[in-house]
């Protein structure tokens, strides 16, 4: 799960904090190279079910509210070193 947070950019600044569900699929591979040597590549995709979210903002009755709509929100990371295990 995942916390997204729209906040309005005017008129006090109030806040709508909407929490996200979805997956993350990764993998990843490790080789020795030499003793004791060795390199690694790692790989993750996060993928977070649509949504949206209202927040109000303003001060007049019965003020204005801002909705956010900002679709399907998706994520990668890659990750490639080398280690040394002792």
């Amino acid at each position: 799960m995942e916390n997204i947070q729209g906040k309005a950019s005017s008129g006090g600044g109030a806040t709508s904090t909407t929490t996200v569900n979805g997956y993350i699929l990764g993998f990843g591979y490790k080789q020795m190279i030499t003793s004791g040597f060795y390199g690694f590549a790692e790989g993750n995709y996060m993928s977070y079910n649509k949504f949206s979210t209202t927040v109000p903002y303003g001060s007049s009755n019965p003020g204005y509210t801002a909705t956010f709509n900002p679709g399907t929100p998706i994520a990668y990371n890659f990750l490639a070193g080398l280690g040394y295990k002792l």
